[in-house]
């Protein structure tokens, strides 16, 4: 195991002495550790996973490890590890393709997908919710799931289709950083290679707790869209009009958007990346309410960065009529002419500020979606035999997963630097995922509706089965109804 710092709660309440061994806790005095002396609070369900931290105080002795471990699930330290997975996965969601996806929106329709943006909340939710719950009653991993349900050819299939459209979202996301680059005047190549280098460096030299750390900072930069929006001064009574044309099924360019937005944000490999790291942060059915809100708040998030993108670029740069303009059947052609359109001030600062943005979801996504590849390809193939991520253990111990990580992460770049239409790659992998949704999809709701892989309290079942079957058909049926009639028209 790779010897860690302990996570940031801990040093509030720890001496300076505190040093870090490799050893875990149960090769110490699990037996004297596990009595009720030291947890009088804790039945015996609850002290395992007590016992399986990483590092242990080895100047203050036993006494002080009981402090330790009674700290460690102090009021702080129960937000911080229950808040995260869903907020850092909603985030990752609204990536390089989501924003470029919704200022196309904007540019060549306006408001009248808004409302479509603010209905998906509804399913981006409950599908993610359904992982949580999977992933805190089993303790399994999405692909270690189907592989002990329906087996490890079904798992190996479906975690390859889950790693290309990982690697895809990758070079989708280096497109990003490369429209960065064009614009501040940084080498591509430079760019690009010293932040897969950086990656590279910290999942193999750190933990899940840095890297998570590293993605929801990158995340939050995010939020200077919502700022840009209200610098472009929408106007509520063409927000209502939009609302009214919500409806435009007619236009083949209406369509094709229209299932690209549900692709953006709702990915198969989200479903994958949240259930383990469920996994990774032990968090157990009893707080299985507090981590739904976790991941209330990351769909809710997600869906106003990509919402505030839409209305940001309708009210700059929409010509205000609800049809496909035949004159730019493109639309934007850049990320620099996406971030031109968003940005909130008139000189370049403005700009600079929605490309701070721009990368941000880059790297958080590009983080998020590669350690979520060798994840579901680890837990498919077997690799993983524990309820610890890869990126817990060292490189000596698990030298394929971080094989693997590097190689995902290193060969869309290498892609994408030899040359393609970046705008319409951002589109094409929001499409793919769209054709992937339904079986993913159908394999979430089949396990959540399986009496023996959930306890009765978390079961899908009654009116609220019947309610989530309905929604998620009706979406996946749809957006693929929408790709047919919108793209091959």
């Amino acid at each position: 195991m790779k010897c860690l710092s302990p996570p940031t709660p801990f040093f509030l309440f720890l001496p300076q002495k505190y040093s870090c061994t490799s050893l875990p806790l149960h090769n110490m005095s699990k037996k004297a550790l596990s009595s009720d002396e030291f947890f009088p609070h804790y039945g015996a369900q609850e002290r395992d996973p007590l016992l399986n931290q990483e590092c242990r105080c080895e100047t203050y002795g036993t006494g002080e490890v009981r402090i330790q471990l009674k700290r460690a699930h102090s009021v702080v330290r129960r937000w911080v590890n229950l808040y995260g997975p869903g907020l850092i996965v909603m985030l990752a969601a609204a990536d390089a393709g989501s924003l470029v996806t919704s200022a196309q929106i904007g540019k060549e329709w306006g408001y009248a997908m808004l409302l479509w943006q603010i209905l998906l909340i509804y399913p981006l939710y409950i599908t993610q919710e359904l992982a949580v719950r999977l992933g805190a009653a089993t303790a399994l991993g999405h692909a270690q799931l189907i592989r002990k349900r329906f087996g490890p050819k079904i798992a190996i299939s479906a975690a390859a289709v889950v790693l290309i459209t990982c690697m895809g979202t990758i070079a989708a996301e280096m497109t990003a950083i490369i429209g960065v680059s064009q614009v501040v005047g940084i080498s591509p190549q430079i760019l690009c290679f010293t932040i897969v280098s950086i990656f590279i460096i910290v999942v193999f030299t750190t933990g899940s707790a840095i890297v998570e750390q590293f993605c929801l900072t990158f995340g939050l930069c995010e939020i200077v869209f919502i700022f840009s929006m209200f610098f472009a001064e929408p106007k509520p009574s063409e927000i209502a009009e939009g609302f009214a044309h919500a409806a435009s099924f007619g236009d083949s360019s209406f369509n094709f958007l229209l299932a690209a937005s549900v692709g953006s944000v709702l990915s198969p490999w989200m479903v994958y990346y949240e259930q383990s790291a469920v996994v990774d942060k032990k968090i157990k059915v009893r707080e299985v309410p507090e981590a739904r809100k976790d991941t209330l708040l990351g769909a809710v998030l997600c869906q106003a960065i990509c919402g505030a993108v839409t209305v940001t670029t309708a009210a700059k740069v929409w010509n205000g009529s609800y049809s496909h303009n035949p004159s730019n059947p493109d639309g934007f052609q850049s990320i620099p002419e996406v971030s031109a359109a968003l940005s909130p001030f008139s000189h370049n600062g403005g700009q600079f500020l929605v490309l701070f943005g721009f990368l941000g979801s880059a790297l958080n996504a590009t983080l998020v979606v590669s350690v979520t590849a060798v994840w579901s390809f680890s837990e498919a193939c077997g690799w993983k035999t524990d309820q610890v991520s890869f990126v817990q253990h060292s490189v000596s111990e698990k030298p394929i997963q971080y094989l693997l990580f590097a190689l995902v992460i290193t060969i869309p770049t290498i892609l994408v630097l030899g040359g393609t239409d970046l705008v319409f790659l951002n589109v094409a992998v929001n499409i793919l995922n769209t054709l992937l949704l339904p079986v993913a999809l159908f394999m979430l709701v089949k396990l959540t509706t399986d009496p023996e892989v959930l306890p009765e309290e978390l079961l899908l079942q009654g009116r609220e089965k019947a309610l989530v079957i309905a929604v998620l058909s009706l979406l996946s049926l749809g957006s693929f109804a929408a790709i047919i009639a919108g793209g091959f028209e």
